[in-house]
């Protein structure tokens, strides 16, 4: 059985990661809460597969930072 992703989940993954990775480079202080509500997704779906991509994105963005 071949197993594969269809293209309207890695589409719509693809678009929520560069929504995320937005967030996170205006305000890397942002909190999960926050997050799953501008993302509008669910928690399970936010800790499954967008925390890591998230916590990066907030290191690289502190460090960043003028004010950090």
């Amino acid at each position: 059985m071949k197993r594969g992703t269809y293209k309207k989940c890695t589409r719509k993954r693809n678009k929520l990661i560069k929504q995320l990775k937005e967030l996170c480079r205006v305000d890397y202080k942002i909190d999960n809460k926050t997050l799953i509500l501008k993302l509008a997704i669910s928690k399970t779906e936010f800790y499954r597969n967008f925390k890591t991509i998230a916590d990066e994105c907030r290191k690289l963005n502190r460090s960043e930072s003028l004010f950090g």
